[in-house]
C-alpha cells in the first residue's frame, strides 16, 4: 500500500512538471509587469512589456543553469533560460491579453504580433522584455485593457 502511494505521488508530481514551466519547478515567481504604450494621434502602435522576476527566483536559476558555477548567467546560459521560457510563454501569447472596446465588456481579444524578445539580468533580477505590435485605430471613447494571465499559475503578476 505504501509503495502504491509513493508511485502515485511520484507520477502526480512528474505529470505536473512535464506540462508546466521548465523554469518554475522550484517555485512560482511573483512577476512585476512594466508596460509602456506607444501611440500617436491615430494609432496605439505597440506596447513594450517587461516582466521582472524576483531576486529569489533568479537566484534559484543559478543552481540549475550556471554551468560554470561563476555566479553569473553568461550569454550562453541565459540563452538556455530564454529558450525554456519561450517554450512556455509563446503558446500562451506571452501571458498578454489585449482588449480595446468602446463599452468595456472586455470579451473580444485583439490580435498582436510579438518581436524583439530578449532576456537580461539587471540588479540581480531576471528580466524578459518584448514588443507587442497592436496598430489599433485610436478612438477617444474606447478603453484599452492589458491583462497578464498564466492559467497554470506558474507566474503571478503584479
Amino acid at each position: 500500500m505504501l509503495n502504491s502511494l509513493r508511485v502515485f505521488f511520484f507520477l502526480l508530481i512528474l505529470n505536473s512538471l512535464s506540462f508546466g514551466c521548465g523554469l518554475c519547478t522550484v517555485n512560482s515567481p511573483l512577476t512585476m509587469v512594466k508596460v509602456v504604450v506607444d501611440s500617436n494621434k491615430e494609432l496605439i502602435k505597440n506596447v513594450k512589456v517587461t516582466l521582472v522576476l524576483t531576486k529569489e527566483f533568479t537566484d534559484s536559476l543559478f543552481q540549475v543553469y550556471d554551468k560554470d558555477a561563476n555566479n553569473i548567467l553568461d550569454a550562453k546560459e541565459l540563452i538556455e533560460v530564454e529558450k525554456i521560457f519561450l517554450e512556455y510563454v509563446e503558446p500562451k501569447n506571452y501571458f498578454l491579453k489585449v482588449f480595446y472596446e468602446k463599452i468595456p465588456k472586455f470579451k473580444s481579444e485583439e490580435k498582436f504580433n510579438v518581436s524583439g524578445f530578449k532576456s537580461y539580468i539587471d540588479n540581480k533580477t531576471l528580466h524578459f522584455t518584448y514588443l507587442a505590435t497592436l496598430d489599433l485605430k485610436l478612438y477617444s471613447d474606447n478603453f484599452l485593457k492589458l491583462e497578464f494571465v498564466d492559467k497554470e499559475r506558474f507566474f503571478y503578476f503584479h
